[in-house]
């Protein structure tokens, strides 16, 4: 199942926007794509842990008029990863 997603780094970088919305093959990429990304990945540094998140939509969001997320997925309290439903 393809999933759409909007990465959140958090207070070092910027709201996402719709059109810089990522394609993933699975959830399970997406959560992959944030675990890499909060650990250490050079192309992303200075992610904030705590802040950081995925947006995650199962449709693509740019063909939406009020795009909502239909999962959050962030770091959880003890360093695992959480996905809620919104």
């Amino acid at each position: 199942m393809r999933v759409y997603a909007l990465w959140y780094g958090g207070s070092n970088y910027a709201a996402p926007e719709i059109k810089d919305r990522e394609e993933f093959r699975s959830l399970q990429a997406a959560k992959d794509a944030l675990w890499r990304r909060a650990d250490f990945d050079p192309f992303y540094p200075c992610v904030d842990d705590e802040a950081c998140e995925m947006q995650v939509y199962r449709t693509d969001p740019a063909g939406l008029a009020d795009p909502y997320p239909d999962l959050i997925i962030k770091l959880g309290l003890r360093g695992g990863i959480r996905v809620e439903a919104c």
